[in-house]
């Protein structure tokens, strides 16, 4: 009768695929940081292009700025909202962000029925937009 050296190879065997287990999520874990920080940049990004049109639309306060405004608000609580929702398990944090964008939306649609009211909407335009601001730099931070 004839032994065979299967029951040592299967240890080995073990031994590669927790190996290959451990490289797999050292990987997985060093490409998730790197999309992190490439999610944080393009927020950062988009905020400070929110920034300057938000101040050109203080000073021009023409139609088409206040549609890229509003073009580029959604674009970024769209974003915040769906890298959140890949981020957070925590369905309260989820939710209390939700209601912040819900927040910054009603806020978007007042600046957008004060800007088509009168001429005397340019202090309440440039505190909306200011206010609109800090409440996008609170979700970022």
């Amino acid at each position: 009768m004839k032994i065979s050296s299967t029951g040592k190879d299967k240890k080995n065997n073990y031994k590669t695929n927790y190996t290959k287990v451990n490289k797999t999520v050292a990987f997985s874990k060093s490409l998730s940081i790197v999309q992190k920080q490439n999610d944080e940049q393009e927020l950062k990004a988009m905020l400070e292009k929110i920034t300057l049109v938000g101040e050109r639309l203080k000073k021009t306060l023409s139609v088409n700025d206040i549609y890229e405004y509003k073009k580029l608000v959604k674009d970024y609580l769209s974003s915040v909202v769906n890298n959140q929702y890949k981020i957070s398990q925590d369905r309260t944090l989820y939710n209390g962000i939700l209601s912040r964008v819900e927040v910054i939306n009603q806020k978007i649609d007042e600046l957008t029925n004060k800007f088509f009211e009168d001429q005397e909407r340019n202090l309440f335009i440039a505190g909306e937009i200011d206010q609109i601001k800090g409440l996008l730099l609170n979700l970022l931070f």
